[in-house]
């Protein structure tokens, strides 16, 4: 009734960009790894040809047109209409793109997708500019308490002076000054200043453990 949990290993692809070595990759043959999935035969078949399928899914457009095409259309969207996958083969890709993106396969573009090296896309001809989004440059680029350092680096650039630094790298020890501090926002070509305690936009544990704290600052909420 409720489906099934389980665990399979060796995805066939190496979606990029990964600090895993090629040559570390394990992947299993895309028969093995489909054979393995809870789903029905009917759409481990879809499944397996959306790995290994080389047919041009886009025939009759140019590499222009499909490039639209897949910036226009979310990745599920495309595994949905052009794979035939249903809800429960979508949900094994829907996590897939949160590493990188923070969003489920529904609002990640194919043509993304596409530049990550994810399933269906192998047989649209279309040239990538190198091996994959980002491959060859080093995927290290992790703050130690997870996004919430981006959340801290627009209040820090907003209220001058709230916390010391200018880098990426110094604002994971960077310590907020709470007190007296007055938020200035710069939107678009009006500029205004809107005089307020911070204590009512956001405590410290905010700034440092969630990044809900920027909806907080930017709509006025506490």
């Amino acid at each position: 009734m409720y489906g099934v949990d389980r665990l399979v290993t060796g995805d066939p692809v190496r979606s990029l960009p990964s600090d895993v070595p090629a040559h570390l990759h394990n992947g299993r043959p895309a028969a093995a790894f489909i054979a393995d999935c809870p789903i029905d035969a009917a759409q481990k078949a879809r499944l397996l040809t959306l790995y290994t399928d080389t047919r041009d899914v886009l025939a009759g457009k140019s590499p222009a047109e499909k490039e639209r095409l897949l910036s226009t259309t979310s990745y599920r969207a495309y595994l949905q209409g052009y794979y035939g996958l249903d809800e429960r083969s979508l949900a094994m890709f829907d996590g897939r793109t949160l590493d990188l993106f923070a969003s489920k396969s529904e609002a990640v573009s194919a043509l993304l997708a596409w530049g990550c090296e994810y399933p269906g896309f192998q047989g649209l001809g279309l040239q990538m500019p190198k091996a994959g989004i980002l491959e060859g440059d080093p995927y290290i680029y992790h703050f130690p308490d997870g996004n919430a350092s981006l959340a801290r680096l627009f209040v820090r650039e907003m209220i001058p002076g709230v916390a010391a630094g200018r880098s990426m790298d110094d604002i994971v020890s960077a310590r907020f000054l709470i007190s007296g501090n007055k938020i200035r926002i710069i939107n678009g070509r009006k500029r205004f200043s809107e005089k307020c305690h911070i204590r009512r936009y956001l405590t410290l544990k905010v700034i440092v453990e969630d990044l809900r704290t920027l909806h907080s600052l930017v709509h006025g909420k506490a």
